[in-house]
């Protein structure tokens, strides 16, 4: 048995590093001693045998000439087992234990034969594997169980195994053959092996048949014709002719062995790679000419760091021709200034240190311009890692660089604006978080910025948050009115203008609002607002309001419930200011429309009508009596003697109220209920005032019909006067 020379690589390092974990631990169970010499002989590598003999046989050879352990007698033949070895031929040598000169066999038998067999190495140098003759029977043993085993591997294995006399007639094929082409193996025993090959490549075959003669062993690549003309499939043929010779059995004489081995993945991948390389063709071509015609400049630098080629635009931008670049070193082309740091920046990519780098600077142009380049350098390397050519890209950002210094001092001015206006200017983002305010902040609102800065807007508004987002144009403002908290926990009413903040690039980013207190103007609009609703001597409803709110009262009662309308007036009033004067007379109003609010519910209304008439509107009633009941109250509080310092020689003035009260029916306007409840104020002032004349709808005064609710206090003159 005769271990493949090519299984062990060269090397120095342990089985397991050199050999193979596998190969290791299958010569470590071999009753062999396996060593590897170099080109001179030496012993560079030893197996560590089973047999403890054969270990101790090897000690001490690492690393020294092999025949410095053998009598002069033995190394003879070493030196032409070498020299054969040398010339890639092997040789069987038989030594004996006693021609050793070393003591690595005391404890042996010395008479023992030793078998050293040499084969060359691929690479250089030798393989060599020593055994004791006395072990031959049952290394034959082995042999046989070796043979039984591959003729399992060839039957089961992938590869077909098969085998043909010297016409080419197959005597025996592996069964694999049957899911290679679809053949069953005893169907094919004594064809033709040129049968099974597709039609176009049996020359080939033939050619190959007859180069057997003078050659030991071929291979070549065909189609194998599948059964039921299904598609070829690419395989490799192996041929090897076996000499003849004792050791072949009678009528074997001139018989060819061999292997098919599907190789139609591998074909199908060298295909692709054939067309992958015919496109990296073509794209070389499109690459030079995307490169000489590409709108940035673009330039090839040796590893050296010096121009080889340069394209158009990169041409343009160093005012210079292509002639006049190549040869200048990368880092010529920059200002001086700029010259040291990306000296380092290439020396860290010609090192493998940095994979590229990107950097602005000033570019050195023939015709003296002043040129800023974004710059880009990268390496193109092979695969051993050596620098193929360095690419380097400039894009021409001069008037990129002014730009953004012209932008940068606008956005300093309006910043300055900004910061000096009395207005707070808030960038708001999508999410409704403050991301910058204006130190305006805290002289009018009493928050330093920092207080404001990432919280949401609705943590410093009070009251009803409303919708700050863009109005959807894109364009133009929308004004919204919210009421602040200052820093002092005081509300403020603040007039926001919004409008959309967009990026450089045009995305949205927000808001931008502009804040500007309007305390003043609002407290004017609310003084405005109330004038024009109230009285302003009374503080209560005006008559415009009054008869606004009562319309719609009317209009919206629920079923089941009642509206009355009180008509109130000051009996003689006009004596009051006759007697007291005007500014008396106001206080008396006011006092007495005091009272009233007291007196009537939260959902009821008193107002004005002009000088001391006043109306009360009485809501949710059941009936007559409850509108009576709320009249009476009225008229008693108005009894008690009112405060008037200006009253001269009385500290008090006493008055009495006559009341006229008219309920509602549906389909009434307010001008029905207000004549009703008149005529019957006219009626209780007939009557001799102080007191309550109430009626149902039905009812009328001048019929002298009235309800059983009217009410007086003590007589009085009849008629309307005051």
């Amino acid at each position: 048995m005769q271990p493949k020379a090519d299984l062990i690589p060269a090397g120095t390092g342990p089985p397991a590093a050199t050999a193979g974990p596998v190969l290791a631990e299958l010569l470590r169970n071999l009753d062999l001693l396996v060593l590897q010499l170099d080109a001179a002989g030496t012993v560079v590598w030893l197996s560590e045998p089973a047999d403890a003999d054969l270990a101790r046989l090897g000690s001490g050879w690492l690393g020294a000439p092999l025949g410095r352990s053998w009598a002069a007698s033995a190394r003879r033949s070493l030196r032409q087992g070498l020299a054969n070895a040398a010339v890639g031929v092997q040789s069987e040598l038989l030594l004996r234990r006693e021609e050793l000169t070393d003591n690595s066999t005391a404890g042996s038998d010395d008479r023992q034969l030793l078998s050293l067999s040499l084969a060359p190495l691929p690479e250089g140098g030798s393989v060599g594997w020593i055994r004791g003759v006395d072990r031959l029977k049952a290394s034959i043993r082995q042999a046989d169980r070796l043979a039984y085993r591959y003729r399992m591997l060839a039957e089961l294995g992938s590869d077909v195994i098969w085998q043909a006399d010297a016409a080419g007639r197959l005597r025996w094929i592996s069964p694999s053959i049957r899911r290679l082409s679809g053949h069953h193996p005893a169907d094919l025993v004594g064809c033709a092996l040129p049968d099974l090959v597709c039609p176009e490549d049996r020359h080939r075959l033939d050619r190959a048949w007859s180069d057997l003669e003078r050659r030991e062993r071929l291979s070549l690549e065909l189609r194998l014709a599948r059964q039921a003309g299904g598609e070829p499939v690419w395989v490799a043929l192996s041929l090897r002719r076996v000499p003849d010779g004792p050791q072949l059995p009678d009528g074997e004489d001139g018989m060819v062995v061999g292997s098919l081995q599907d190789i139609g993945p591998e074909v199908e991948a060298r295909q692709r790679e054939r067309a992958i390389v015919d496109e990296l063709i073509a794209s070389e071509e499109l690459f030079r000419l995307a490169m000489e015609h590409a709108p940035v400049g673009m330039a090839l630098l040796g590893a050296d760091g010096r121009v080889t080629a340069a394209n158009q635009a990169c041409c343009r931008l160093f005012a210079r021709t292509e002639e006049e670049l190549s040869g200048r070193h990368w880092l010529e082309l920059s200002d001086d200034d700029d010259g040291d740091g990306e000296r380092l920046l290439l020396d860290a990519v010609r090192h493998e240190d940095l994979e590229h780098y990107r950097l602005r600077r000033r570019l050195r142009c023939a015709d003296g311009r002043a040129v800023w380049g974004d710059v880009s350098v990268s390496a193109l390397r092979e695969e051993n890692g050596a620098i193929r050519c360095l690419i380097a890209q400039i894009v021409d950002i001069t008037a990129t660089l002014e730009a953004q210094e012209k932008l940068a001092a606008e956005e300093a001015h309006f910043r300055l604006l900004a910061e000096n206006s009395s207005d707070v200017v808030v960038h708001l983002g999508q999410d409704q978080v403050i991301r910058w305010v204006s130190p305006s902040l805290e002289p009018c609102l009493g928050w330093a910025p920092g207080q404001w800065i990432g919280q949401p807007i609705e943590t410093f508004l009070s009251g009803p948050v409303p919708s700050l987002r863009s109005n959807g144009t894109g364009k133009g403002h929308q004004l919204e009115r919210l009421r602040v908290r200052g820093g002092d926990g005081s509300s403020h009413w603040m007039e926001s203008t919004l409008r959309p903040y967009r990026n450089g690039g045009g995305a949205d980013e927000g808001l931008i609002a502009s804040l500007r207190l309007v305390d003043d103007k609002v407290r004017a609009e609310q003084e405005l607002e109330h004038r024009a609703r109230f009285d302003a001597l009374t503080g209560l409803l005006n008559r415009s309001e009054m008869l606004e709110r009562m319309g719609r009262q009317l209009h919206q009662r629920r079923r089941g419930s009642r509206v009355a309308v009180l008509f109130c007036d000051v009996d003689h009033f006009k004596s009051i200011n006759d007697r007291h004067g005007h500014a008396v007379g106001d206080v008396v109003l006011q006092v007495t429309a005091q009272r009233i609010r007291e007196a009537i519910r939260t959902n009821d209304w008193a107002a004005r009508m002009g000088g001391d008439e006043l109306v009360v509107v009485l809501n949710g009633l059941r009936d007559l009596a409850d509108g009576t009941a709320i009249a009476r109250k009225i008229r008693h509080g108005a009894m008690q003697p009112i405060a008037c310092p200006g009253a001269g020689s009385e500290a008090s003035v006493s008055v009495t109220l006559s009341i006229g009260l008219a309920l509602a029916s549906p389909g009434d306007s307010s001008d029905d209920v207000l004549a009703r409840a008149d005529r019957l104020l006219y009626e209780a002032k007939r009557q001799g005032r102080d007191r309550i004349v109430a009626a149902e709808p039905q009812e009328s005064p001048l019929d002298g019909k009235l309800s059983p609710s009217a009410e007086s206090g003590s007589p009085s003159r009849p008629g309307r006067s005051h």
